[in-house]
């Protein structure tokens, strides 16, 4: 419906604003290269927080494929996505 697609617009828009503006350049571990046990620490974070989220807000799909597939599929988008 029109109302699902103002929704994900204003959710793309805020996880934009979220991304180039308010979280610290170094969330992502940019500057951590010499401890790597923090490398990505904020990605990782992020990427946990959007599966465990997705399992909510997509019931449907996470029922289809079961936890392992969903969590493996989803996860390597945001591998590439969230922590490139």
């Amino acid at each position: 419906s029109d109302s699902e697609g103002e929704l994900e617009e204003a959710g793309f828009w805020l996880l934009s604003l979220l991304l180039e503006d308010v979280l610290d350049p170094d969330f992502f571990g940019a500057d951590v290269s010499s401890n790597l046990r923090m490398c990505n620490i904020g990605g990782l974070g992020m990427r946990s927080f959007i599966l465990e989220r997705a399992e909510v807000y997509c019931p449907s799909i996470f029922a289809s494929l079961g936890p392992e597939a969903f969590s493996s599929c989803l996860g390597s988008l945001l591998d590439s996505w969230v922590l490139s």
